[in-house]
């Protein structure tokens, strides 16, 4: 069984056109923010970047947040329908330690709601 992955966003400037001009959803353990992508050769994928600052935590507590994020992500992504879009997940301090299934519920509920702004 092959992995599917999503293009990743991986230079400053697209994350900072993101934080700048994307929708952004609020949830307990992370935010998502989301754009259009107009700009790139990859106009047909949707891209994801992680972000997690030092403010949630050393090294270790970072890294294991993204990871978490990266497995909800690969987990959902039949969800990420919409093309044209490019997403960044950032951690927040408690996203290590949440509820999985509660991070899954948040997820679903987040990008349904940034899907709803782009409709």
């Amino acid at each position: 069984m092959q992995r599917t992955t999503l293009k990743k966003l991986k230079k400053r400037q697209d994350f900072l056109r993101v934080a700048k001009e994307g929708k952004k959803v609020v949830k307990a353990a992370f935010i998502l923010v989301a754009a259009q992508n107009l700009f790139s050769e990859e106009k047909q994928n949707p891209r994801i970047g992680y972000t997690a600052t030092k403010k949630i935590g050393n090294a270790v507590i970072r890294n294991k947040s993204k990871r978490r994020l990266r497995a909800v992500v690969q987990k959902r992504l039949d969800t990420f329908i919409y093309q044209n879009i490019d997403y960044n997940l950032i951690a927040r301090f408690n996203t290590q330690n949440y509820d999985w299934d509660k991070l899954v519920a948040d997820f679903d509920d987040a990008i349904n709601q940034i899907h709803k702004e782009f409709s």
